[in-house]
């Protein structure tokens, strides 16, 4: 990490501003299990920290790559919420979990296309619009085909040409606000 700055104003109420550049950084995904590098030029001030351009993401496999804005805003260090639009994924590794990981689903995931995700920390939107690859493989254990009690979020889809017989639920709180998951 490289950059400058200023800090100033009283301990209840600080002011910053400042740049700052992020250098090959990697993050982990702990519910995913997935690890992302990076790095990219930051700004901060008073609203939040930001990217100033897009940043490259790239997965742990070095195979996929995805588009990525960042904005993480508060209301003096306090009320933190994200925002960030993926972009451009291509066979980006986003999934990597075992059974005794999660108890909702689990497997590897490679996905092509776009997400955002936004909100307060503690009540997360996502909009995912991904389109899984070939070696991808998603465990949901579940044993009913009628009712869906475990991830009432879901919405099984069939592909074209195959027998319309989509089930579709209520939305689940399970600290995901309102998701949008297409399995294809």
């Amino acid at each position: 990490i490289s950059g400058w700055a200023k800090l100033r104003g009283n301990p209840k109420k600080p002011v910053i501003t400042g740049n700052f550049y992020l250098d090959t950084t990697t993050i982990l995904v702990d519910y995913l299990n997935t690890r992302f590098t990076f790095g990219g030029d930051f700004f901060v001030n008073q609203k939040g920290v930001f990217s100033t351009d897009r940043i490259t993401l790239i997965d742990e496999d070095k195979t996929g790559t995805a588009q990525a804005e960042l904005a993480l805003t508060f209301d003096n260090f306090k009320n933190l919420k994200l925002n960030l639009d993926i972009t451009k994924a291509n066979n980006l590794k986003c999934l990597n979990t075992q059974r005794n990981d999660n108890d909702l689903f689990f497997g590897l995931g490679y996905v092509d296309g776009t997400c955002r995700i936004h909100g307060p920390l503690s009540a997360i939107d996502m909009e995912i619009n991904l389109k899984t690859k070939a070696k991808s493989k998603l465990y949901i254990p579940y044993t009913e085909t009628e009712v869906n009690t475990i991830a009432e979020f879901i919405e099984f889809k069939k592909k074209p040409g195959q027998e319309d017989q989509d089930t579709k639920k209520d939305k689940s709180s399970i600290g995901i606000k309102e998701p949008s998951i297409d399995l294809l």
